[in-house]
């Protein structure tokens, strides 16, 4: 549905920018088109274009609100991950001094 929306904007604003050229191709060669009919279609073909930039501005700024929250929730988990990291080097340390503790009271060299 959004697509097919863009893509009748855009062949709007296309059809609406060519009878500005043709309007101002007549105007040039002394026919019909007033300065006013030519002001107004190059009006609303900058409206229409201006609605798209503003509707990509939207999706633009949706999008970087969305990964905001997915790089803070990223960033939580490694945060987490470090934390479990050094909690199991703290354990390894204490597991590798328990065990030098028990081969030195079996009497064990290493």
């Amino acid at each position: 549905m959004k697509d097919k929306f863009e893509l009748i904007m855009k062949i709007v604003a296309i059809i609406i920018g060519l009878i500005t050229i043709y309007m101002m191709i007549l105007k040039l060669t002394n026919h019909s088109p007033t300065v006013d009919a030519i002001i107004g279609t190059i009006i609303i073909g900058n409206t229409g274009i201006l609605g798209s930039i503003y509707k990509f501005k939207g999706k633009t700024e949706h999008f970087m609100e969305e990964s905001k929250e997915k790089f803070a929730r990223i960033e939580n988990k490694v945060d987490k991950i470090e934390l479990d990291l050094n909690d199991l080097k703290i354990e390894s340390k204490l597991t590798r001094r328990d065990i030098e503790l028990i081969k030195h009271r079996l009497g064990i060299k290493a």
